[in-house]
């Protein structure tokens, strides 16, 4: 039995008991030392006073923080240029990850299916706190990506964030919607008003799939659906993406039907029957 995804917010506790004050000072340093590879996750290199000031920690911390992460091979300190890097230990859990992922095997034929018959960019999103991360992509300059290719982007912008949001718990809409009021137009047709893009997401519930175009970069297209589990729960959303002059109408249409049939039958080997 595939066990469902869940998405932690705010408030979201699991009891676990009485905890010492001495517990609660590790899960602390724990977290901040995550905290540091996040920071790294979107930019290749960072001195320590870049990671402190993102952070806000001081330098004397990060450097504990940074010593033992790099100690155990999670970072590389460049000495030349005082500057750290992602360690090859984060590349030797991300390959653990895709083969211990039961997601992996499941997903990828569809993806790799779609791209030879599309010969367009596909995508494979899931939800990371309040963003969207893209986990897998296929395209013509680039095979199936590993987890070390992860890459980070906002959630309100574009198809596979409108999917991930229309199909996410009430909770989590909730969370996100909380928040600010507008988002930063990265072009002329970014939604950036929080009753818009709440619309745009309901919409695209209703529909089961979401079309955009020049919302994240001008000249660019994006179709995604959902692949769901058991009871709706969201998996991820899978995409079809590239140069808006290669979409057609004609081609829209057809990429679109692709995409539903193959997130159909994915959503039934994971258990879903709606």
């Amino acid at each position: 039995m595939v066990l469902p995804i869940r998405t932690t917010i705010e408030g979201d506790r699991v009891p676990t008991g009485r905890k010492s004050k001495e517990s609660e000072k590790q899960l602390e340093t724990l977290t901040k030392g995550l905290q540091v590879l996040d920071c790294l996750q979107g930019r290749p290199e960072m001195t320590l006073t870049e990671i402190a000031s993102e952070l806000g920690l001081y330098k004397s911390r990060v450097m504990r923080l940074c010593g033992t992460l790099a100690h155990m091979g999670y970072l590389i300190f460049d000495d030349h240029r005082r500057v750290y890097r992602l360690g090859p230990r984060v590349l030797s859990l991300g390959r653990v990850y895709e083969n211990t992922n039961p997601f992996i095997p499941m997903i990828r034929p569809s993806m790799e299916y779609l791209y030879n018959r599309l010969n367009r960019t596909v995508s494979f999103a899931i939800l990371h706190g309040m963003k969207q991360l893209c986990a897998y992509r296929i395209s013509e300059h680039q095979s199936f990506v590993e987890p070390s290719a992860y890459q980070e982007t906002a959630l309100y912008v574009g198809a596979s964030s409108r999917i991930l949001l229309a199909f996410a718990s009430n909770n989590f809409r909730e969370a996100f919607f909380s928040g600010e009021e507008g988002y930063p137009a990265l072009t002329p047709n970014t939604i950036t008003s929080r009753e818009e893009l709440l619309k745009a997401v309901m919409q695209a519930q209703r529909d089961g799939y979401a079309i955009t175009a020049d919302e994240r970069v001008m000249g660019s297209v994006g179709i995604a659906a959902p692949v769901l589990q058991y009871s709706g729960i969201l998996v991820g959303s899978m995409s079809i993406s590239g140069n808006k002059d290669g979409f057609s109408d004609d081609f829209i249409r057809e990429c679109l039907n692709s995409l539903l049939h193959e997130t159909s039958e994915l959503s039934k080997k994971f258990g879903y029957t709606g």
